[in-house]
């Protein structure tokens, strides 16, 4: 097969399918450019990393996440590759089930392991329009916890075998998502032509559903021994405050009003809370004031003084903070909160 081309003024010239020097090649190309990928919101931010490990599996070529939280698995072979035809979708789907049910930050350090930025930096970093990382974060922990994920196989050339596997799976799962995409290269001279090409179906367009998690429900997945009555306190002494709480789909966020905005300030789940230092910062917050407060929080019982020292969001176990420790805490949250609220005065 070939293609003709053609430089405005000039004739057309014929371009040569060229083959892919390796499989490593196809999947460079496709993380430096991952517009290349048809994906069904092609104006959509996305991120994508590559060679992804995934515990007790191997590492897919490229994984990804759009702005508004859908994730995809891609995995790139080449028609010599005897592999493109069943055992690349058994390898997939093995992928696939290791992120099945992980939590937002096991996946989010898979992108700081390869990328040394967290998804929120990176998707800051793109500077989307309205891009809520509350949101985000929301989507992308229902899309983990139901497994609804879009797996893509890239190559160079499709054979039929695949390509009815793909058709037939693709039309029988709503919440799976695979197709293939065909990438076909044409050289002429220095100029480069790809012809895409999309196979099976999108399915679902929407995740399933999953609900909020009622308070009280909440309260009951406290199971560890003393967590449900700190974490009763927790949320009492929160709203004492006057400040407010909106569950999710596996946690609760503690938000704050500052400016005339409400604001997430850290998020609950039924062990652990957990403090996006560089959430805060990135939503107004002063550097200095977000700084003060990750050295206090360094110095209490529950946080690993290494972690909150390090990383963007640590986390405290409840286990191990005392019903003094958590008055401490919402206080030392409420004393840097109201800092953040008097710099956005019109005083200030």
């Amino acid at each position: 097969m070939h293609v003709l081309i053609r430089r405005k003024g000039g004739k057309w010239v014929k371009a040569n399918e060229r083959p892919y020097d390796h499989e490593a090649h196809l999947q460079k190309m496709l993380y430096e450019s991952p517009e290349l990928i048809p994906l069904p919101k092609g104006n959509s931010a996305r991120v994508f990393v590559r060679e992804a490990g995934l515990p007790g599996s191997g590492s897919t070529d490229l994984l990804g996440v759009e702005g508004d939280g859908s994730v995809y698995i891609v995995e790139c072979k080449l028609a010599d590759n005897p592999e493109v035809r069943r055992k690349v979708i058994g390898q997939i789907l093995e992928y696939a089930s290791y992120l099945w049910e992980m939590t937002f930050e096991e996946f989010d350090a898979i992108f700081v392991e390869r990328e040394e930025k967290s998804l929120e930096d990176l998707f800051l970093e793109s500077k989307v329009e309205g891009w809520s990382f509350e949101v985000f974060r929301e989507k992308v922990t229902q899309n983990l916890k139901s497994g609804t994920f879009s797996l893509i196989i890239v190559v160079d050339k499709i054979n039929d075998e695949l390509e009815r596997i793909i058709s037939y799976v693709s039309s029988r799962s709503a919440n799976l998502r695979l197709q293939a995409v065909e990438l076909r290269l044409f050289r002429e001279g220095d100029t480069e032509v790809l012809l895409p090409q999309l196979h099976g179906h999108e399915g679902g367009t929407e995740p399933p559903r999953i609900p909020k998690i009622p308070i009280d429900e909440f309260l009951r997945r406290c199971e560890e021994k003393g967590t449900r009555e700190k974490m009763q306190s927790l949320l009492d002494e929160w709203h004492g405050l006057g400040n407010s709480i909106e569950p999710g789909t596996s946690g609760i966020s503690f938000r704050t009003v500052v400016g005339d905005r409400p604001r997430y300030i850290f998020w609950g789940y039924p062990s652990t809370v957990i403090v996006s230092f560089s959430g805060l910062v990135a939503h107004g917050a002063p550097e200095q004031v977000v700084e003060d407060l990750r050295r206090q929080l360094a110095t209490m019982p529950g946080f690993e003084k290494r972690k909150v020292l390090s990383q963007k969001e640590p986390r405290a176990h409840l286990a191990k903070m005392s019903q003094v420790d958590i008055s401490s805490f919402v206080r030392l949250i409420q004393g840097a909160v109201k800092q953040w609220q008097e710099s956005t005065s019109p005083t200030a």
